[in-house]
């Protein structure tokens, strides 16, 4: 009996390890055709010109102008983030350290009602 639950639990796993990589090649092949598709038709109009400039007042309405407000609000949030990000944990420390007895917690930085 027991062979024969192993068996099946064998063939179960091999069948959905089988059908999970089918639907991930499915997933990762659509998402190739999108990203083709749309490197393809946006190279065509991808210019110095687009890039360098600020959009013009009627942009959203199919006027000229650039995506150069996009690209600097990209770069600025990504930056903060990571300011955010590196000096986050060193005030968190600072709290703990300003906050521990005088002989320091033994577990590390925990918290003062232990």
């Amino acid at each position: 009996m027991e062979r024969k639950t192993n068996r099946k639990r064998r063939w179960e796993q091999t069948f959905f390890v089988w059908l999970m990589r089918t639907f991930l090649a499915t997933a990762a092949l659509i998402l190739g055709l999108i990203l083709f598709t749309i490197t393809r038709r946006g190279l065509e109009s991808l210019s110095w010109e687009m890039i360098s400039q600020p959009p013009d007042g009627d942009y959203y309405v199919g006027g000229g102008g650039g995506i150069l407000n996009a690209i600097l609000g990209s770069v600025y949030l990504g930056l903060g983030a990571t300011v955010l990000s590196l000096a986050w944990p060193c005030r968190w420390c600072f709290i703990c350290m300003a906050s521990a007895p005088i002989g320091g917690w033994s577990t590390g930085c925990a918290s003062p009602s232990m």
